[in-house]
């Protein structure tokens, strides 16, 4: 049996802006999803994730034949669209016969779990074949996921995922350009990943929202973005020299930025004043919501994190505490 697993991710700081040519940071962190995987008499490709009760088993020939339709997406679609593309690049035998079984940590959105699941699936793909090619891996986890999606994807959380790294993220010529971080986040510790909510709108309406506020007052909202990407450049300063008040200010200075770009909702505004006043330092990650009241996934920084936990448990906010490396 193989056994692989790929981390979860998250943007540190530089979102928006970084659809706008500034720098993004972009980080794994220490949830998981594991592939095990090993090989089937039955010559049948089955799928298995027992706290889903997902339990699905097709032939070589109908997966290849099966058309993933990304405005209704079923659990077995995203492994068909894995599987439709390793074959394009490294035909499978006729009478392939595999079992996949599918364990996750992954819970919130925004924390890229179909790359994490992709990653990991195609990872055992690959030692199952003896392949170790990282770009050719890259190459078909972007393009199963952007059948997957429907759309043409950046290629960030494939390129984080893969090289289980912080990465440097900006559009160079419209060019996605990735370049490795090479510093720790362990000097701070600990970091608290919150569910603020469900976002009511998509990733590209949250982007979609913000390009018309550039279109129609960019005298407004064009400064938000420039200072979105001089506010990374201070985060990677604070992490460079380990300096915790430096990047705790940052973090909360950045929070204000999104929130001008109204891409936090109100009822996570207020939620975010809360672990403040108990000295947390706190930000949106992700695209955030343009309405609705959750804003997605939030990260959370402090020197002490006792009665932060304590709220969070009282009010029912969904949080995972993860040790940073």
């Amino acid at each position: 049996m193989i056994t692989t697993k790929s981390p979860a991710k998250l943007i540190l700081i530089g979102e928006h802006a970084v659809v706008w040519g500034e720098p993004a940071l972009v980080m794994p962190i220490q949830l998981f999803t594991t592939i095990k995987l090993k090989e089937s008499a039955d010559n049948l490709i089955h799928f298995k994730q027992d706290n889903l009760n997902f339990d699905y088993q097709i032939s070589l020939g109908e997966l290849l034949k099966h058309k993933v339709d990304p405005t209704n997406q079923k659990m077995q679609d995203l492994p068909i669209a894995i599987l439709q593309t390793f074959n394009r690049f490294k035909p499978l035998p006729e009478n392939t016969g595999l079992s996949f079984e599918i364990k996750t940590d992954i819970k919130f959105k925004g924390l890229g779990a179909s790359t994490a699941f992709t990653v990991a699936m195609l990872k055992a793909l690959f030692q199952e074949y003896r392949i170790a090619d990282s770009k050719l891996m890259l190459k078909m986890a972007i393009e199963a996921e952007s059948i997957f999606h429907g759309y043409a994807i950046s290629g960030v959380d494939q390129s984080v995922i893969i090289a289980n790294k912080i990465l440097s993220y900006q559009k160079v010529a419209n060019i996605p350009q990735f370049q490795e971080f090479p510093y720790s986040l362990s000097f701070l510790g600990e970091i608290l990943v919150l569910d603020t909510g469900k976002a009511a709108t998509s990733t590209g309406e949250s982007v979609n929202y913000v390009k018309n506020l550039l279109a129609t007052e960019p005298e407004v909202y064009q400064p938000i973005v420039k200072k979105i990407g001089e506010l990374t450049g201070n985060l990677e300063s604070g992490i460079r020299n380990q300096d915790k008040t430096a990047f705790y200010q940052t973090i909360n200075e950045v929070e204000l930025q999104l929130e001008a770009l109204q891409v936090v909702r109100p009822k996570t505004i207020k939620l975010f004043n809360q672990l403040q006043k108990l000295g947390g330092y706190v930000k949106m990650s992700g695209a955030g919501a343009v309405k609705g009241e959750g804003s997605g996934t939030a990260i959370c920084f402090a020197p002490d994190f006792t009665k932060i936990v304590e709220f969070l448990k009282q009010e029912k906010i969904p949080f995972f505490r993860i040790k940073l490396q």
